[in-house]
């Protein structure tokens, strides 16, 4: 049932269809291909002191709520304001923005945000967040470019919402369907009676099988700017709190290996920081550390030194990862073994290991994944920070190191770029020294349409970490040709 105060799964999709933020994110060319760029939507224009704690928005005439069976509402500054109330008290980890903010509507399109601190990052975090109307529906409501239409089973039908302010969409409407899984989408797909599936496709291998049945799609990859997929160490384990140990599994590992067998060759090996907030272009060579190399020999002589000739640890995860995931743990389960290091595997119940991924309260190690904002405090503050005893948050590998704590905490209030790409290369090179987590090969982020479908499940350059965010879906420039009509 569709819970206004907590949308998940699929009506979270939905909600992104009949719901918009105060703005979006783009991403431009050249260097700046992987920077988000905040773009006016809900928001005409914003400004903020130079101080960096008084941001002012200045809402669009004329915006309307589509109606159910009724005339169309006015979005008011109210209407987001208490919207972005809503978001802070769904109890999220990290919360989008400072819960002491004090938010206001002066007046019906204008709306302030006085924080208690700079938030660097501050416009990243809006443009996650939907404005619905202040009149509570028992579905999805908002200024989007679709509405509810109806609901069957697990089927949402959305119709166009003709009165948008950005114009009438091209399409006429939208099924949506939730509760497929991969193989229901690829075979729906392949039938046709399918356009677009959030599974689909999963690799390469699925890729091509794709394209065999249905030759005239389009494939389209996002890059690859950090990896989501990691294995994490119990790090209050004395075996486990020596770094030598850790260079010494990171040592073990060949990479290139690694990305050839599990992957095909398409997928590379990135930190799970982003790089972009770094680096000009991705990072290589001594980039990466001093212990990303493939040296076994080397490997074997710091468990030596550590003590720890022998080493023996289970790895937790989830019998929900998919077939490439669990194929390259077992390659990393074989060149542990090379130095003398028996790590085994253990499937759990999803969402048995989901609550130990996500309390960090796992023993040994587990491999998992995380999701993070196109920010750079997601990657280098909410999952770096330590965690305070039973709270959530997004450090799933219990890292605990009060130096990277300072450093995080310094550059979310940073307000000139220059000072806050210094402190961010710290943080940088101390987790590449430290290798407080075995970062896996992240595939390239794969999406397929048919060639009819025009400006519809676009993938973003951080695709592969930001899965709230990851496809750009319908707008109201999406549209078709051929044969298959106007919706």
């Amino acid at each position: 049932p569709w819970d206004p105060a907590r949308p998940a799964g699929a009506w979270l999709a939905v909600a992104r269809l009949v719901q918009e933020p105060l703005l979006t994110l783009e991403f431009g060319a050249a260097r700046e291909a992987y920077t988000p760029r905040p773009q006016p939507a809900l928001a005409a224009t914003w400004e903020r002191t130079a101080d960096g704690l008084l941001h002012t928005f200045t809402l669009r005439d004329h915006v309307l709520c589509a109606g159910d069976g009724a005339a169309d509402a006015p979005l008011t500054a109210a209407d987001v304001v208490a919207s972005l109330r809503a978001a802070l008290e769904r109890g999220g980890s990290p919360p989008p923005f400072d819960p002491a903010t004090a938010l206001a509507a002066p007046d019906a399109r204008t709306v302030t945000l006085r924080l208690p601190r700079p938030d660097a990052d501050l416009l990243v975090a809006l443009a996650a967040l939907p404005i619905a109307p202040l009149a509570v529906a028992p579905l999805p409501a908002g200024s989007g470019p679709f509405a509810v239409e109806r609901v069957e089973g697990s089927t949402v039908r959305l119709r166009a919402h003709a009165a948008h302010w950005r114009g009438a969409p091209a399409l006429d409407g939208i099924s949506m369907r939730s509760g497929m899984d991969a193989g229901a989408q690829g075979a729906a797909f392949a039938a046709g009676v399918l356009a677009v599936g959030d599974a689909l496709p999963q690799s390469v291998t699925d890729a091509d099988a794709l394209l065999r049945e249905r030759p005239e799609a389009v494939v389209s990859a996002a890059p690859v700017l950090a990896a989501a997929s990691s294995w994490a160490f119990d790090l209050a384990d004395a075996r486990f709190a020596d770094e030598r140990v850790r260079r010494a599994l990171s040592l073990a590992l060949d990479r290139s290996h690694i990305r050839e067998r599990a992957h095909g060759g398409y997928a590379r090996h990135v930190p799970a920081q982003a790089w972009p907030f770094v680096f000009d272009r991705p990072p290589s060579g001594a980039a990466l550390g001093a212990w990303q190399r493939h040296d076994p020999a080397e490997a074997r002589a710091l468990l030596a030194a550590a003590g720890l000739p022998q080493l023996a640890f289970t790895v937790a995860y989830s019998v929900d990862a998919g077939r490439a995931t669990e194929y390259e743990s077992l390659l990393m389960v074989a060149m542990l073994r090379a130095i003398g290091v028996d790590a085994r595997l253990a499937r759990q119940p999803a969402v048995a290991f989901a609550a130990r991924w996500r309390d960090a309260s796992f023993a040994g190690a587990a491999d998992g994944q995380a999701v993070a904002a196109p920010s750079a405090s997601a990657f280098f503050h909410d999952q770096l920070v330590s965690r305070r005893a039973g709270a959530p948050g997004a450090n799933h590998w219990r890292i605990a190191d009060a130096q990277l704590d300072a450093w995080a905490a310094a550059q979310r209030t940073e307000l000139d770029p220059y000072a806050r790409r210094d402190l961010l290369r710290r943080i940088w090179e101390r987790l590449q020294d430290r290798v407080y987590r075995l970062d896996k090969a992240q595939p390239f982020p794969l999406t397929v349409r048919p060639a009819w479908l025009h400006g519809w499940g676009a993938l973003t350059p951080f695709a592969a970490t930001d899965a709230p965010l990851a496809r750009v879906g319908a707008s109201a420039r999406t549209w078709i040709d051929g044969p298959n009509g106007g919706s």
